[in-house]
């Protein structure tokens, strides 16, 4: 555990230094880092094994907390009633609201990590970039999506729903 505790907040360091994502090819450059340090061939396997398996359960922590937070907002929008808005708002509709919910579980970390839910005054529910103007708006039968970069909208408007295509959206949109 010594060399865990110490040899992971290096390997943080040096992933960030080579913008290393967190999890994929990691064992391999666990070890390139490990073969910089002066260690036998048995320690160095040892620790990258428990590295692999520490950043994994923090990665698995993280994507967690993410889909808590999303399931609270969730919870918090489905008790809002007729005229919530103050204009008409529609209460969140329980088809797109179970339409976001079975895409949870399949949204990488990046992804939920760059998400924010919000209801929409039609029923709808819109997921939208926390780094860019980019949304995805969930119906019941359909979705919509958008981006703005450099005033020009791109997107379309009231596909048929599938799950497929509207996770690939909101993938697309968090990076």
């Amino acid at each position: 555990m010594f060399y865990v505790n110490q040899v992971m907040p290096q390997l943080r360091n040096y992933n960030q230094k080579h913008a290393v994502p967190p999890i994929g090819g990691m064992y391999d450059r666990v070890m390139d880092y490990l073969h910089t340090i002066g260690l036998s061939s048995d320690t160095k396997r040892d620790i990258a094994n428990r590295l692999l398996e520490e950043a994994l359960r923090e990665d698995a922590v993280e994507k967690m907390k993410e889909q808590f937070r999303l399931k609270k907002d969730l919870e918090y929008f489905s008790t809002f009633a007729d005229d919530w808005d103050g204009e008409g708002g529609k209460p969140l509709q329980k088809e797109s609201l179970h339409n976001f919910e079975v895409l949870l579980p399949l949204l990488s970390v990046r992804a939920l990590r760059g998400i924010d839910i919000s209801p929409e005054n039609n029923g709808t529910l819109l997921v939208t970039s926390k780094m860019r103007e980019a949304g995805v708006n969930i119906g019941n039968h359909t979705y919509t999506y958008y981006s703005i970069e450099n005033g020009q909208v791109e997107g379309e408007s009231l596909l048929d729903y599938d799950a497929e295509q509207v996770l690939e959206q909101i993938e697309n949109i968090a990076s």
